[in-house]
C-alpha cells in the first residue's frame, strides 16, 4: 500500500467513525482528503503533519464548502523514514475508535496509529 492510498482509507475511515458518533459541536462534519506536508524523522514516533479537507460545519458555510484543517499524524512502527512506513499496517482495525481526536474550535485533527504485529 502506497502512502496516498492510506490516506485514501484513512479519510473513509474517518468519515464512518464521525457518522457513526457525530462530534456534538460540530454533527454533520465530514473529511475529503489529505496532503502531507511535511515529517519529522528525528525522534520517535515519526509524525507527519499537513492538511486535511473538512466540510459540514454546520451554521458556518453551505453544505458544500470545504475548508483545509491542520493534521498531524503520530507513526507507531519500527520505521525511521516515510520511505520505510508499513502503510497496510497502520489502518485501525474494525471496532478500535480511538485513534484520532479533533478540535473543532482550532480545525486540527490528531491521529495516531500503531503498525499491528502480523
Amino acid at each position: 500500500m502506497t502512502e496516498s492510498e492510506f490516506f485514501s482509507h484513512i479519510e473513509y475511515r474517518l468519515c464512518a467513525e464521525l457518522a457513526l458518533a457525530p462530534l456534538s459541536d460540530a454533527p454533520a462534519l465530514w473529511c475529503d482528503g489529505f496532503v502531507s506536508e511535511s515529517c519529522s524523522s528525528r525522534v520517535q514516533p515519526l509524525t507527519m503533519s499537513g492538511r486535511a479537507w473538512f466540510g459540514g460545519l454546520r451554521g458556518h458555510h453551505d453544505a458544500r464548502y470545504q475548508e483545509a484543517w491542520a493534521f498531524t499524524l503520530e507513526i507507531h512502527s519500527d520505521a525511521q523514514t516515510v520511505a520505510a512506513v508499513p502503510w497496510a499496517k497502520l489502518l485501525p482495525p474494525e471496532g478500535f475508535h480511538d485513534w484520532f481526536s479533533i478540535d473543532v474550535q482550532s480545525k486540527r485533527l490528531h491521529m495516531v496509529l500503531r503498525a499491528a504485529v502480523a
